[in-house]
């Protein structure tokens, strides 16, 4: 409805550059911590002082213990707050300084989309408590309510009102206060589910000493008892994590150079109409990314930072045990249970990211495969006929080719920031940087050929440099543990070969795919003939781009019923072929429905 009304430079203007402003003070203020913190321990697994009722003085030191790691948790993540607050301030004072003659409506829309940034940071703590206790339902529904209500709040201003440009902003600010309603309705019905007794308790405050907090037995006079260590009081528990978060942080720098690149040209040399395309085949393509695909990363990176913290937990444990591990063979019996428990976690954590890269391939298949013959009739039943020209066409197309990509990358590099160390995000970071000046290198001759479509062309070779690399540093991972395990193993000497294939579709997948590929663009080719012919009896094909959205809608009906066809046949060799795999990701699905439940009874 919005892209009916709206110009495509209106577009480019405000969801282009303000979105782009918006995007890096948000991603630069908050990314960092998020990713720190969410391989902390989960705080709904402590439990409340109120129900601790023994009266062992080890029982008591255990509780004061895990209640002081719970407060350390909230400290760290109320960090975010004053960081993404004075990051929005900045960003809004420069702006102001550096367009003294920008015209007044972009001037308002800019400062609202500041203002929209500002509420999403306040409530950010509340978002990475939720994220660090799998509590993943509670953003899925913010985020989806926002993005009802500011798309409601756009049109009504856009159309009604007729406040132009600057409904834009003001429906960002209604974005970021549904987004603080949300999280606050959410973790005062349910604090619980994250381990708090209200949503008072989720304030920084001083973690106490071992002798305050109950952690060590006090002796009379003050002090605590020979021999146990005493924990001075302070506001962080541990410094790792945020040492952690300063590097992903400055990893993040690059990662959003090299993710927002592409607007970034577009907004440093491109005119407005090019802008406003770019925007519109950029909302339709990521809006599978936003649904299916982001989902499913977020949740397996907390999957992985949860399962990696096990495995390194497990591995140390036995390492204590039994020593440096030599090999499961070569351990005395309790040291073999010990190692085989660790590798245990290692082929379980093996096979989920093999079963998640197969799971999001074969969705991005979906777009890869049977996008592009559809992409014409979108655009006219959806956007309508303004924005059904040629370079919107191949824009989409390629969009969806680079939506499998996406999808491939965002599993991939969920495992590698989950298990990641700290000189790994440093190489990560180096990574990052090689790929920003190789997208810088490939924009400009893409463009000259392709039109607005090189950008995302340059995108899709920049990410497979990414798919690369995270693919290697995640086979070095699975193979030093399977080394270790068992150091006389011709196959631990090599990448692991089952993750480079478990993700892999089966053949006869992919060729139902491929037949499905070349089934819908002939169909496409069809309905370009019998919209040709409506047009022109004549038969002259150029007629087919005149005016009149019935005639060039001639044909799409059984256009349509083919592709559905298309798709329930490949549906149907999917359920047929990967029924081990679809099996395995139900009960996947059921056992997170089931921990969430657990959690919040």
């Amino acid at each position: 409805l919005l892209l009916r009304r709206v110009d495509p430079e209106v577009l480019g203007l405000a969801l282009l550059r303000a979105d782009l402003m918006l995007s890096a003070t948000l991603f630069l203020g908050r990314e960092g911590l998020r990713l720190a913190l969410v391989r902390q321990p989960a705080a709904s697994s402590i439990q409340f002082a109120d129900s601790i009722t023994t009266t062992t003085a080890a029982a008591a030191a255990a509780a004061a213990a895990a209640s002081r790691a719970r407060q350390g948790l909230v400290n760290m993540a109320c960090l975010s707050t004053p960081v993404g607050l004075l990051l929005t301030l900045t960003v809004a004072f420069a702006y102001a300084k550096l367009n003294p003659d920008e015209p007044e409506d972009r001037r308002k829309t800019a400062l609202l989309y500041c203002l929209g940034g500002a509420l999403e940071s306040l409530v950010e703590p509340l978002f990475i408590l939720a994220q660090a206790n799998l509590q993943t339902g509670v953003r899925a529904y913010a985020e989806g309510s926002a993005a009802l209500v500011r798309g409601v709040t756009t049109y009504a201003l856009l159309v009604w009102a007729g406040w132009g440009v600057v409904s834009f902003g003001a429906a960002q600010v209604s974005y970021g206060l549904t987004i603080a309603l949300c999280y606050l309705t959410f973790f005062n019905a349910n604090p619980r589910s994250c381990g708090f007794a209200s949503l008072a308790e989720i304030r920084p405050r001083r973690l106490p000493s071992s002798v305050e907090g109950g952690l060590a037995p006090p002796v009379p006079g003050g002090g605590a008892a020979a021999g146990a260590d005493v924990v001075p009081s302070s506001w962080v528990m541990d410094m790792a994590p945020l040492r952690l978060a300063a590097h992903f942080s400055l990893q993040s720098v690059f990662k959003h150079l090299l993710t927002e690149g592409d607007r970034i040209v577009l907004a440093l040399g491109a005119s407005l109409y090019d802008q406003g395309v770019y925007v519109m085949a950029q909302n339709y393509g990521s809006l599978a990314v936003r649904v299916l695909l982001q989902p499913l990363e977020e949740a397996a990176r907390l999957v992985f930072a949860k399962l990696g913290a096990e495995l390194k937990a497990a591995r140390e444990k036995a390492e204590k045990q039994t020593g440096p591990l030599k090999g499961v063979s070569q351990g005395r019996a309790d040291g073999a249970g010990k190692a085989e428990d660790w590798v245990g976690k290692a082929e379980g954590l093996e096979a989920l990211l093999g079963l998640l890269l197969k799971a999001v391939a074969l969705l991005g298949l979906v777009f890869c495969c049977l996008g592009p013959a559809y992409v014409p009739t979108l655009l006219l039943v959806l956007p309508g006929e303004r924005w059904a020209t040629r370079e919107a066409e191949s824009t989409l197309c390629w969009y969806c080719g680079y939506i499998f990509l996406l999808g491939l990358n965002g599993i991939l590099e969920a495992f590698l920031y989950a298990v990641a160390d700290e000189a790994q995000v440093l190489r990560l970071t180096g990574v990052h940087s090689a790929c920003s000046l190789l997208f810088a290198a490939l924009a400009a001759p893409c463009m000259a050929h392709l039109g607005t479509a090189g950008i995302v062309a340059a995108n899709c070779a920049v990410m497979l440099v990414r798919i690369a690399y995270a693919a290697r540093v995640a086979n070095q991972f699975f193979a030093e543990f399977k080394k270790k395990s068992d150091p006389d193993s011709s196959a631990a000497a090599v990448a692991v070969g089952g993750l480079r294939f478990a993700g892999v579709p089966d053949l006869r997948v992919l060729g139902a795919f491929l037949l499905a590929a070349l089934a819908t663009r002939a169909s496409e080719s069809r309905r370009l003939l019998a919209a040709a012919l409506a047009a022109a009896p004549s038969r002259d094909l150029a007629a087919v781009n005149g005016p009149g959205l019935r005639l060039k809608l001639a044909g799409a009906a059984p256009h349509v019923l083919f592709g559905v066809g298309c798709f329930v046949a490949v549906a149907a060799a999917v359920a047929a072929f990967e029924r081990r795999a679809l099996g395995q990701l139900r009960d996947l699905v059921r056992a997170s429905r089931a921990t969430r439940e657990k959690k919040m009874a």
